[in-house]
């Protein structure tokens, strides 16, 4: 914003190119903070990570749980209607013991992350029922999970944007769920 400040429309075109593909990341980390978006994507710049279960990886854990029980439902293995709360809640915690027990492996769980992921457990129960609850009163049905888009060899192709004169963009990525309407 800064009009003093400027690159010439030469090098702009030179160093950016006209083509921008993006992702859901992508614009993310733009709209938080354009300067990382540099780093990160036009500089390909990495900072170093301390290895730690945050708040990332938390969102993983939850993927996974609703991925594993919205794939139990798509297969006919989970009737919705029939459902009980109890059930939901003792299949969450199926899911995740066996996700614990694929991330920490025969690691004994230490009494912070036991605390925490008990924690996790109260919510994920929450959010699956209301989850559960949401498709019930629904016509739609969950029919894919990780969905890629807009790459190489993916079935769903990118979406295309014109954004100047000579520029376009494209926006791919993956799809967390896709809910189908028949």
């Amino acid at each position: 914003s800064n009009d003093e400040i400027c690159i010439d429309k030469d090098d702009a075109e030179r160093i950016f190119t006209n083509y921008l593909s993006l992702s859901q990341s992508r614009i993310e980390t733009y709209v938080k903070c354009h300067f990382k978006y540099y780093c990160d994507y036009l500089l390909g710049l990495k900072s170093s990570k301390k290895y730690q279960f945050g708040s990332d990886l938390i969102g993983t854990l939850t993927h996974a749980v609703f991925e594993n029980f919205l794939g139990r439902v798509k297969k006919g293995e989970l009737g919705l209607d029939a459902l009980s709360d109890e059930e939901i809640e003792e299949m969450v915690n199926e899911i995740l013991k066996e996700y614990i027990k694929l991330i920490c492996g025969g690691a004994r769980e230490s009494k912070k992350l036991s605390h925490l992921f008990d924690r996790l457990r109260k919510n994920l129960y929450i959010f699956v029922k209301e989850l559960v609850l949401e498709l019930k009163q629904s016509s739609f049905t969950p029919e894919y999970f990780e969905l890629p888009m807009g790459r190489k060899n993916d079935d769903v192709p990118p979406l295309l944007f014109k954004i100047g004169e000579n520029a376009k963009m494209s926006l791919h990525g993956i799809c967390d769920r896709v809910d189908i309407f028949r």
